[in-house]
């Protein structure tokens, strides 16, 4: 993972890395958001898109590394679809979290 990217809570977000290479290298940072959404059940995570704009990634790039998440009950993807996202006028590059 990157030495200078910010990753994982700040504040009531969930940051992502998205800029520093390839698909493969966003999968690592997922799969953590991923296992840290596992081990806190008593949070929502409102996964928003990521890596679809300055990234220049595609819904169809990205939405597959979120599949372990589609069964999660604290996961709630855009608009509960799955496979691929869908556009959405929302920030992008989060992933937003509440408190249950």
């Amino acid at each position: 993972m990157g030495k200078t990217c910010i990753f994982q809570i700040l504040g009531q977000c969930y940051a992502i890395p998205t800029m520093q290479g390839g698909i493969e290298t966003i999968r690592p940072y997922v799969d953590e958001f991923i296992e840290y959404a596992k081990q806190h059940p008593e949070l929502l995570f409102r996964v928003t898109r990521i890596g679809c704009g300055i990234a220049g990634f595609t819904n169809e790039e990205i939405a597959p590394l979120f599949k372990a998440a589609f069964d999660m009950e604290n996961v709630s993807l855009p608009n509960g679809i799955t496979l691929p996202f869908v556009h959405l006028s929302v920030a992008e590059s989060l992933l937003w979290h509440e408190l249950g």
